[in-house]
């Protein structure tokens, strides 16, 4: 519909417009990984180089991500959950921290 009142009108749903918003104002950062989905699982596909996953070497290309816990909260299972959904509950403000519960590459 608003494309047919204006050709450069795109409609954003609530999700894709918070998503936006965050995008740029730049206000979350993440873990400096490239995840994807495989099945029910969120799996690390790569790392940034020099970005705090690849820092950390504690989780490695083809792990699954199935917790994760901002700091003071409780750890979520996210197996089964949307990609971006997880995300979201990665990303957080510039320095803070995120525990991830992993299931190694190669394991379940």
């Amino acid at each position: 519909f608003a494309r047919e009142i204006q050709r450069h009108t795109n409609y954003l749903s609530p999700r894709n417009t918070e998503q936006f918003n965050t995008e740029m104002s730049l206000s979350l950062e993440g873990i400096g990984a490239v995840l994807q989905m495989d099945d029910d699982y969120t799996v690390i596909n790569s790392m940034v180089a020099g970005g705090p996953a690849a820092k950390s070497k504690a989780i490695s290309v083809g792990d699954k991500i199935v917790g994760v816990g901002q700091t003071g909260k409780p750890m979520v299972d996210v197996i089964g959950w949307r990609l971006d959904d997880v995300v979201a509950l990665i990303k957080g403000p510039k320095g803070s921290k995120v525990r991830l519960e992993i299931l190694p590459a190669g394991k379940g």
